[in-house]
């Protein structure tokens, strides 16, 4: 009877146990066939150095963007298990930030193809050396200019990352590709009960299973590497690191464990630790099933060339501005200085430009005196080149400006979220920036009462008042570029603000003496050609980063600036962009001037003619301002 009993609970048990498992390899979908890189596809240099602290030479592919540089680079740390070179994970990712100006080496894991040593034997310390020793040989070699360095774990090597980062001060970003921070042995319990689930395993059985499974692999089937590596904790470096790190698991992954391993991070309570979790997928990062077959999904390259370029911004390379005066005669304006039969003055110019629901929309400023009243006029064109008013009326005149003597200049106006119209000015006489806003673009305008930005204290860079706002939407809200002037000369400055608002002024803090101590202009006189004035900025965003063309020198001179951040400027070398000599017509002198990015053109509205008058006229460069 007992026998009975007992053969009867190990059937039950075998069954509970082995049935599962039939029937889940009898029911075995087909494996998804994802699609990657391969090496045939992919341009590269062999490479050598020596690692003489191990006494090992490797070898590796050095993967160099198109272009003059200097390029951010990253060396990759392998994953486990040996390194083969067409690895279409590996190279998806490297032939997307090749292709995005960011060099990669791609090392022969120790042990693989052309790299001596055997990383079975090798401990997680013994492995850092091989990535320190690549590391060294791009910031030694030549042959290409790199302007900064960075490190990409994959997988196994994802836990190696932090270990290599803390050891070297070259290493300026890390990026984690789902490389747990749990402890080694915690993964390995982890990935085994996965792998017993995915052969049948019911999930409290395979949890059972994977602890003698794992003992195995630790003791008998894997044992010289679990000696040399696993008792590994990438967590102590984790919390040493103070550079900006990236680090991506998915949610899907049977290898690690992605909630676990970002609770892990997010308890060190780490700003420069960013953690993402990509929904659906596996180990790979791939597309999840239904959304694609990328082994490498779009969204996740995406993020780390975005990470590199963030903290490495790609180096500024101009290409050379091919500015065209639009229209059959270029000498013709596009707007005239009489552009209805109710505003007929002596003077116009551009004032505000922007591209709204279709449209171009121009809110232009017409005078016969400066400073005097100015009549705000609102036309709308199709093409940027064609306009038409949209009533002969004035839309708003500046003697509704409560402060500076109602003697203002409208510089720039755009549409916040929720449908408001928000123009902002500067008063000629005492330099205050003021702002109005409408339901409509035909108003009517609501000044505030009081400016939203004033002059700066005695002493000061911008003390002698503000002028010729230039506003920007911008992620956290908006920036404000303008010219601040001293009894020396005029500088840019930069403020920015999250409502449009209260306004708070770009402030260096390295910079205490009187001149900066409250506030610091972005651009200042950097040429001869620019003697002591650089002032009305024209700026937008577009793909080349941030783009300003801005007044400098005599009036009817510009320059060019770009820059990756809007705060650090470089200036075009062939400055000045636009002199005299540029102008469809003789003789002619520009004053006030607006710059919109629309759909690979940059439109530059300019105020040209003399003391006798003034029209509207366009000049336009099509392409990248960036080489």
């Amino acid at each position: 009877m007992k026998k009975t009993i007992a053969f009867t609970l190990l059937a039950v048990f075998l069954g509970i146990t082995l049935l599962p498992v039939l029937f889940a390899q009898l029911s075995k979908e087909e494996e998804r066939e994802l699609q990657g890189v391969h090496l045939d596809e992919l341009t590269y240099q062999e490479i050598s150095f020596h690692n003489a602290e191990q006494d090992l030479d490797l070898g590796g592919m050095l993967f160099v963007p198109e272009g003059e540089g200097p390029f951010p680079a990253v060396v990759v740390i392998q994953g486990a298990g040996n390194s083969v070179r067409d690895n279409y994970w590996y190279l998806t990712m490297t032939q997307y930030l090749q292709e995005n100006g960011i060099l990669v080496l791609l090392p022969d894991k120790r042990g693989s193809v052309k790299s001596e040593g055997d990383w079975r034997t090798s401990s997680f310390e013994d492995l850092a050396t091989d990535t320190l020793v690549a590391i060294s040989y791009l910031k030694g070699q030549n042959q290409v200019a790199i302007s900064q360095i960075g490190i990409i774990g994959m997988s196994q090597g994802g836990q190696l990352s932090p270990l290599v980062a803390v050891q070297s001060p070259d290493v300026a970003f890390l990026v984690d590709v789902v490389g747990t921070s749990l402890p080694l042995y915690d993964e390995l319990h982890y990935e085994e009960t996965n792998n017993l689930r995915e052969i049948g395993f019911l999930p409290g059985v395979s949890d059972l299973i994977a602890y003698p499974s794992t003992y195995v692999l630790r003791k008998f089937r894997q044992k010289d590497f679990w000696d040399a590596v696993g008792n590994f904790d990438a967590l102590p470096y984790w919390q040493k690191l103070s550079i900006p790190a990236l680090v991506m698991y998915g949610s899907a992954d049977s290898n690690v464990p992605a909630e676990a391993s970002k609770a892990r991070l997010d308890e060190l309570n780490k700003d420069n630790i960013t953690v993402n979790i990509y929904e659906g997928s596996g180990h790979a990062l791939e597309d999840p099933p239904g959304a694609g077959n990328d082994k490498f999904r779009n969204e996740a390259l995406m993020d780390i060339e975005k990470f590199i370029h963030t903290v490495v911004p790609p180096a500024i390379r101009f290409a050379a501005p091919q500015f065209v005066f639009q229209g059959e005669d270029p000498s013709v304006p596009v707007v005239t200085r009489n552009p209805s039969p109710e505003i007929e003055n002596q003077y116009i110019n551009p004032g505000a430009v922007l591209y709204h629901a279709g449209k171009f929309h121009m809110f232009f400023n017409s005078f016969s005196s400066w400073p005097g009243t100015i009549e705000v006029g609102y036309m709308t064109s199709e093409d940027g080149y064609h306009w038409q008013m949209e009533q002969n009326a004035p839309v708003f005149t500046t003697d509704q400006i409560p402060f500076g003597n109602g003697q203002a200049d409208v510089s720039s106006v755009l549409v916040a979220e929720d449908g408001t119209w928000v123009m902002y000015f500067h008063t000629i006489s005492k330099g205050q920036i003021g702002r109005a806003t409408a339901a409509s673009p035909l108003g009517p305008w609501s000044v505030e009462a009081d400016p939203v930005l004033e002059a700066g204290p005695s002493g000061a860079w911008d003390e002698n008042g503000v002028f010729w706002p230039n506003v920007v939407p911008d992620r956290d809200g908006y920036r404000m570029y303008y010219g601040g002037k001293n009894d020396l000369g005029t500088a840019i400055g930069l403020a920015t603000s999250s409502d449009g608002i209260t306004w708070t002024k770009y402030n260096d803090p390295e910079t205490t003496g009187e001149l900066y101590a409250e506030s610091d202009p972005v651009l200042t006189v950097q040429s001869a050609w620019e003697l002591k004035w650089v002032d009305r900025p024209r700026v937008t965003r577009s793909p080349d980063g941030w783009v300003m063309i801005y007044q400098a020198g005599h009036i009817e001179m510009r320059g060019l600036a770009l820059s990756n951040d809007g705060i650090d400027w470089q200036t075009y070398p062939s400055n000045p962009l636009f002199t005299s000599d540029s102008f469809p017509i003789p003789r002619a002198k520009t004053w006030d001037t607006t710059l919109l990015y629309h759909e690979g053109v940059y439109y530059y509205f300019m105020e040209l003619g003399s003391l006798s008058g003034t029209d509207i006229y366009l000049t336009a460069h099509q392409g990248s301002l960036r080489k």
